[in-house]
């Protein structure tokens, strides 16, 4: 917030026509003699509050254009001319005024303030004699020379000197046109921090001292540290009617201006007081202002001393601290030539330390006021383009609670001031944020509605603010890519172009000016984290920070390395290896897996994949010689046996686990060979075989019948071959001749074994056979009956059947189970032919008998 001191304390001069300006200007020595080098002036300390509404430097300096500079001193002077001064404050300065033409200035200067011209025409100075007594408004005001080594004609100057002393010193002459310093502006805020105020004491035994207070009551001021006191550390006079006034005030811009101010007092109650008196006409008359009756003003309507001023109204007696009072100016509202003065009045038996004066407001009773609608105008929009507004209290109390409403467009947005407005205080608030980005035209409208506000001249402002539209940019693209590719950013513009982009990996910044297409697409070849920095438009506007959006990550990786070395003579066999970790291999030979093996001589290519996309080949010939071939496999041996290994025939070299290097190894027991062969290209095999099992020799159990001739020999079945001492090579033989036979058969193994059996041949007839064993049978043939003759009781079954030739049981027999001896009595129907016997039991045996009849 900008304090109201420092934003209200104007004041608006009105400039006079030269005619009037020759009537007020500071008188000078006569032109002497002209002096064309350095600039050089004059400087005095202005005895009064005035304003420099014109300034020349006369023609005898020369025709050539002016150059003026006027600076406010802070150095003590006089400053010897060999020591320069920077301190100054340069309230003035011009190399371009009209020659001979009075320029218009309003400049205003304080009492007390140490002032410093210079003036020339180009470079020449009109010289005129040095200290010399001029005036300003009758008050006599010594001039004394000061200068600059150097010319202002090419531009101010920052160094000074001055000196004062009497005697043929020259001055360089400017003329000074100088007039009244009249308040318009309002509130009128004096807190006397900065001087006495343009306020001056004058009247009979005068006390009135600007400064620091210094009393037992008064002892210091309402608010800083200066105030206004009959005697700062001291006592009024006995018999004193003094007078403090203030400067001229122009109440035209007032509609219910009010005075307020800060006092102290310790006056002798009754008979010594201070009243405050008010003049229309410049001071020609005064008028006391209010009374006793008066809200919050004077306390007595009796005091003695000022009988004389027309009435007793006024202030007297003790108080204790700094209290306000206030009072209407209604009846003054459209005086243009207002002046105010306190006056003391003090009769001669009893004075004390007097009255205190501080923090003088002038202002309306009720008034806040408009003072500046802020916003851009013919720019560049952004998204939170800000309408603020300038509030300042033109009342002499605090205010707050009021609104102010804002039509944009005619939408109204009402912003309440909640906060506390100062006495003289001004505030700077935000009323709307707008996005403009789109670019347009706002109509702005603002009002402060301030219940009871009696100036509603100020309460007003309007306004157009224009915006152009702003551009943006979005940005899309990125990914993996491989080294020595390239990849494209993508940039979607909004607004008019051409445009002119700026992008960054955050290390390396780029720049394309007067882009015309859109979308409009980058090529990229380096990895980075790629964003949009920033576009214009076609109108030069920037996006707004919330129109660029987007960023991409591109990576460039390598491609991978394959290598399958050079070409060269191999073996079959010989291992290609593309290289582990790829997504995708494919090989010239179709395959489509890391490692292949070279078979036969040809061009071997590779293509690889890795998991980015990236690929890479590598080609090889090679001339494949075949491998040896071995043959030797896991076999078992027979009991008793051996087995002969044989690696192949035609190769170079072999080397047996054990270190022979014979073709062949011969085993006969349980274990493990293996065999290197090299062949004449140098190529090598390796193969391992074992003897797993030795297996026992086979013995064949040769069956046989007893009959008449031919009798079936039968070896028995699951023989890889068998051989009959007859020479006959099948499983089963038939023999018409009693005698001994023999088989040798081999196995699955190989393995062989023999075995030999007799072959019983029936002659004519059958006698009675016994076959030995646990069973006997005769007679056979029979006729009428057979019997049976077992080993013992358990060996006899339960029953016995007789069956014929084709399996049919013709005849059952139960058989006594305690008798070893059985009589099977054939029956009748029975008739002759070749039948068998079966019994069952332990014996379970069937035999053949011929029954006869």
């Amino acid at each position: 917030m900008k304090s109201f001191k420092s934003y209200l304390f104007t004041f608006t001069f009105v400039l006079i026509g030269v005619c009037a300006m020759a009537q007020n200007m500071m008188p000078l020595p006569a032109h002497s003699s002209l002096y064309s080098g350095s600039a050089r002036g004059f400087w005095f300390v202005a005895p009064t509050t005035f304003v420099i509404v014109g300034l020349r430097v006369p023609t005898q300096a020369g025709t050539n254009a002016q150059a003026i500079q006027v600076m406010k001193l802070h150095e003590a002077m006089p400053i010897a001319f060999t020591s320069q001064s920077t301190n100054f404050t340069n309230l003035f300065y011009t190399n371009t005024g009209t020659s001979g033409q009075i320029l218009p200035v309003n400049i205003l200067i304080n009492a007390g303030d140490t002032i410093g011209i210079l003036g020339t025409a180009g470079t020449g100075n009109s010289y005129g004699n040095g200290y010399y007594s001029s005036s300003i408004f009758s008050n006599t005001v010594p001039i004394q020379r000061f200068g600059y080594q150097g010319n202002i004609n090419t531009g101010a100057t920052s160094q000074i000197w001055g000196v004062g002393y009497q005697g043929s010193g020259s001055i360089s002459r400017v003329e000074v046109y100088y007039d009244l310093a009249t308040i318009s502006e309002f509130p009128y805020c004096q807190d006397f921090e900065n001087g006495e105020g343009n306020w001056a004491s004058s009247g009979i035994l005068p006390t009135w001292e600007h400064g620091e207070p210094d009393n037992t009551i008064i002892s210091d001021a309402h608010s800083g540290d200066n105030a206004w006191v009959t005697n700062l550390d001291g006592n009024y006079n006995n018999d004193e009617l003094s007078y403090l006034t203030s400067p001229l005030f122009n109440f035209t811009n007032l509609m219910d201006p009010v005075i307020r101010f800060w006092q102290i007092r310790d006056l002798e109650n009754g008979d010594d007081g201070v009243q405050f008196q008010i003049s229309a006409d410049s001071g020609s008359t005064y008028a006391v202002l209010g009374s006793s009756s008066s809200t919050n003003w004077y306390n007595s309507s009796s005091t003695s001393a000022l009988s004389s001023q027309g009435n007793g109204n006024g202030f007297t007696g003790t108080s204790s601290s700094w209290t306000s009072v206030q009072h209407s100016l209604a009846t003054y509202v459209n005086d243009t030539n207002v002046l105010m003065r306190f006056v003391m009045a003090a009769d001669g038996n009893t004075s004390a330390e007097g009255f205190g004066l501080d923090d003088i407001i002038v202002g309306e009773s009720n008034d806040v006021s408009l003072v500046e609608l802020i916003y851009p105008d013919s720019q560049c929009g952004n998204s939170g383009t800000e309408v603020q507004a300038i509030i300042c209290n033109i009342s002499v109390v605090e205010k707050t609670g009021f609104d102010i409403d804002l039509d944009t467009n005619g939408v109204t947005i009402s912003t309440t001031y909640s906060d506390t407005l100062p006495i003289c205080g001004c505030d700077t608030l935000s009323l709307v944020t707008i996005n403009t980005t789109a670019g347009g035209t706002w109509t702005l409208e603002a009002e402060i509605d301030n219940s009871g506000d009696v100036n509603a001249s100020n309460d007003t402002l309007s306004g157009t603010m224009f915006m152009f539209g702003t551009p943006g940019v979005s940005m899309t693209g990125g990914g993996n890519n491989c080294e020595g590719d390239v990849d494209t950013l993508t940039f979607t513009f909004a607004g008019t172009g051409p445009w002119n982009l700026s992008y960054s990996n955050g290390s390396s910044p780029q720049y394309i000016a007067n882009i015309a297409t859109n979308p409009f697409q980058a090529l990229i070849s380096q990895s980075g984290n790629y964003f949009p920095v920033g576009v214009t438009d076609a109108s030069g506007c920037p996006a707004d920070t919330s129109a660029i959006t987007g960023s991409a990550v591109v990576n460039f990786f390598p491609g991978p390395v394959v290598d399958l070395g050079p070409d060269s003579s191999v073996c079959e066999g010989y291992v290609l290896d593309a290289g582990a970790g790829y997504s995708a291999y494919q090989w010239s030979t179709g395959e489509n897996v890391q490692i292949v093996q070279a078979t036969q001589s040809s061009v071997f290519s590779v293509t690889v994949t890795d998991t980015i996309g990236c690929t890479n080949f590598d080609v090889v010939d090679l001339e494949v010689f075949p491998a040896p071939v071995i043959t030797i496999m896991d076999t078992v041996i027979c009991e008793g046996s051996s087995f002969l290994f044989n690696a192949g025939g035609g190769a170079a070299a072999y080397v047996w686990h054990d270190g022979s290097t014979g073709q062949v190894f011969q085993i006969d027991s349980l274990g493990t060979v293996s065999v290197t062969v090299t062949s004449f290209f140098g190529c090598e095999a390796e193969e391992t075989a074992s003897i797993t099992a030795i297996v026992s020799n086979p013995t064949p159990s040769i069956s046989s019948t007893s009959s008449y001739a031919p009798v079936t020999m039968d070896a028995g079945s699951g023989y890889a071959a068998y051989f009959w001492n007859t020479g006959e090579t099948t499983q089963t033989i038939s023999v018409a001749v009693a005698g001994t036979y023999t088989c040798t058969v081999t196995d699955g193994n190989g393995c062989q074994g023999s075995s030999d059996k007799k072959a019983k041949i029936w002659a004519n007839g059958i006698g009675d056979v016994e076959d030995g064993g646990s069973l006997v049978m005769y007679p056979n043939p029979a006729t009428t009956a057979i019997n049976l003759s077992f080993s013992s009781v358990d060996e006899v079954p339960e029953k016995a059947w007789l069956l014929n030739s084709t399996g049919q049981i013709v005849q059952t027999f139960d058989l006594d189970q305690s008798t070893i001896t059985h009589e099977l009595k054939i029956d009748k129907e029975v008739s002759s032919g070749i039948y068998s016997v079966q019994i069952s039991g332990s014996a379970n045996e069937t035999r053949t008998v011929i029954i006869s009849k």
